[in-house]
């Protein structure tokens, strides 16, 4: 529930921008209540109103934007099979969007991105049928990632 947004944040600081979108508008609403009422440390809070949330879907969201504009664009989809061990998304899962990535929204997400694109996914999921690497894995999780060519 945002929780890879607040790293990016953390990360950016004050000068970059995090923009998250949630397809998905009951999800949406509980986000944005969760960031517009944290109540942890206060460092979290700036942290949270620093995330711009909107309610879209990326492929449309991406489709509208210039070319090269952000630096990274993470995709955080709601895994096909979940991690069990994470149940507290299970509820959420029916009003969830399901719509799998493609070759063409990997595509549009290059054509934004200034460095990298990078997707969170499940350990045994196929990051070469989306044309990326898979870099990271931790024993549930890994992370496949397209370099955008001409990438600073």
């Amino acid at each position: 529930m945002c929780a890879d947004s607040l790293v990016a944040k953390y990360r950016v600081g004050t000068q970059g921008r995090v923009v998250a979108l949630e397809k998905s508008l009951p999800i949406y609403i509980v986000v944005r209540h969760g960031l517009e009422n944290y109540t942890g440390p206060e460092r979290f809070r700036e942290l949270a109103a620093g995330i711009e949330l909107a309610h879209a879907d990326y492929r449309d969201y991406l489709a509208n934007l210039p070319p090269r504009c952000f630096d990274l664009v993470y995709f955080d989809p709601m895994f096909i099979v979940p991690v069990l061990e994470t149940s507290s998304l299970e509820p959420l899962r029916p009003i969830a969007c399901h719509q799998p990535l493609t070759v063409a929204d990997i595509e549009a997400a290059a054509r934004v991105a200034r460095k990298r694109v990078v997707v969170k996914e499940r350990s045994f999921f196929d990051f070469r049928s989306l044309g990326l690497e898979k870099i990271r894995s931790q024993r549930k999780i890994s992370y496949g990632v397209l370099e955008v060519k001409g990438a600073f």
